[in-house]
C-alpha cells in the first residue's frame, strides 16, 4: 500500500474504465475485489477470537467439571458424560480454529496479490497517459472530488499563450460538456453531440480540429 501513497501521478480509481477506454489501454478493476478480500480478512479474524474465546470457556468448565468429580461420587456418571460432550466440542472448536487460520493465510495471500494488482493497473493508467501526454499532446488532470476532468492540447496556443482545453464532468457514466477555453461559437451544439452520443474519443478529436481552425493551426 505504501506504493500506491508514493505514486507522484494522481490515481482515478472512481473514473479509470472510462479513461482507460479513452487511452484504449485494456482495464480489469481490481480495487473491488481488494475491497472484498480486505474485509472476508476481517471477518475471519473476528471468528477467530470468537471461538478462541469459546475455547478458553470449554477449557474452564471442563476444568471445573473435573473437580466437582471428586467431590460429588454420585453424579460421577452425569458428569463424564458431560465432560465428554464437552472434550468432544473441545475438539471441534480447535479444529475450526485450524481451518479459519489456514483460510486467514489465504485471504492474506489473496490482499497481496489483489493489492499488487492494483498498484499494477495504476502503473499501466500513468503509462498510458505519458503515451498519450507524447504522442498525441494532451495532458489530462482529473479532479475525484467534483468528477470533473480537463483535457489540455498542449500543442494548441492562443494569442495570450493560454493552452487550448476543455473541462468535462464524468458522473453517472454521462460525460457532460462544461466549458471550451478559449470559447467556440459552437459550444452548445458540441454539448448536446457529447450528451446524446457520449463517444468521448470522437468529441476530443472533433473539438480539436475546431481549436486548430480557430486559431488557424489545422495540422
Amino acid at each position: 500500500m505504501d506504493r500506491i501513497n508514493n505514486l507522484k501521478e494522481p490515481t482515478l480509481f472512481s473514473k479509470k474504465e472510462e479513461l482507460f477506454k479513452l487511452f484504449e489501454i485494456k482495464y480489469t478493476p481490481p480495487l473491488q475485489k481488494f475491497e472484498e478480500e480486505a474485509s472476508h480478512l476481517h471477518g475471519l479474524e473476528e471468528q477467530i477470537g470468537k471461538l478462541s474465546s469459546m475455547k478458553d470457556d470449554l477449557e474452564t468448565k471442563v476444568s471445573e467439571l473435573k473437580e466437582r468429580t471428586s467431590l460429588k461420587e454420585k453424579f460421577s456418571n452425569e458428569i463424564k458424560g458431560s465432560e465428554d460432550k464437552l472434550a468432544k466440542e473441545l475438539i471441534i472448536s480447535k479444529e475450526i480454529i485450524e481451518e479459519l487460520l489456514l483460510q486467514k493465510k489465504q485471504a492474506e495471500l489473496d490482499k497481496e496479490n489483489a493489492s499488487m494488482e492494483l498498484i499494477k493497473t495504476n502503473e499501466a493508467f500513468l503509462k498510458g497517459a505519458m503515451h498519450y501526454k507524447k504522442k498525441v499532446g494532451i495532458r489530462v488532470e482529473v479532479n475525484d472530488e467534483d468528477d470533473t476532468m480537463i483535457v489540455q492540447f498542449l500543442e494548441l496556443h492562443t494569442a495570450d499563450d493560454t493552452i487550448c482545453h476543455i473541462k468535462l464532468k464524468f458522473l453517472d457514466n454521462n460525460w457532460e460538456l462544461l466549458e471550451l477555453v478559449p470559447h467556440l461559437t459552437c459550444r452548445d451544439q458540441l454539448a448536446r453531440h457529447l450528451e446524446h452520443t457520449q463517444d468521448i474519443r470522437g468529441f476530443l478529436a472533433h473539438t480539436r480540429k475546431l481549436f486548430s481552425a480557430n486559431l488557424g493551426t489545422i495540422k
